[in-house]
């Protein structure tokens, strides 16, 4: 049996939106730490102030439906996939597992720099420590989608 039959639209599905949601995330992440202290600076406080709150508003409508798609997506991923898992548990658990903790320290950091009506004065670093975890939380997700892989190449070599 071929390794991709199993997979079905939703699979494919699931999988895009969990990658494309974690590529968005990241670049808000790297608009706010990079880009919008750059595009601020030189603006007259009560102007840079407003349009700081022009985009926190939507930056904060992605994050929440993004860290809600990234949650719905990864459940849904690891269940279809836990099987595969079990086949290697050494390696893909405790990949998984860093995968799994990475992400969702990210997400509360996210959620953390955002949240209430104000930015708030730990928001840049905040920002940064998401940015640097997401970056390890793809390695990791990479990582355990290689050993995923690997698991089923060494199955159907059996």
């Amino acid at each position: 049996m071929p390794l991709m039959s199993a997979l079905t639209p939703v699979d494919i599905l699931c999988r895009w939106l969990h990658v494309i949601t974690g590529c968005v995330l990241i670049g808000c992440a790297f608009f706010a730490f990079f880009l919008l202290p750059v595009a601020l600076r030189g603006l007259e406080p009560p102007s840079a102030v407003a349009a700081a709150l022009r985009v926190r508003r939507p930056f904060k409508i992605i994050v929440h439906g993004g860290v809600t798609l990234l949650l719905l997506t990864g459940v849904y991923n690891a269940i279809r996939n836990w099987h595969v898992y079990n086949q290697w548990p050494g390696i893909t658990h405790g990949l998984f597992g860093v995968h799994l903790l990475l992400g969702l320290t990210v997400m509360a950091l996210l959620l953390m720099a955002l949240a209430g009506p104000a930015p708030r004065a730990s928001a840049r670093t905040l920002m940064k420590w998401a940015l640097i975890l997401a970056f390890l939380t793809v390695l990791a997700g990479s990582t355990v989608k290689w050993a995923r892989e690997h698991a089923l190449v060494a199955t159907h070599v059996r």
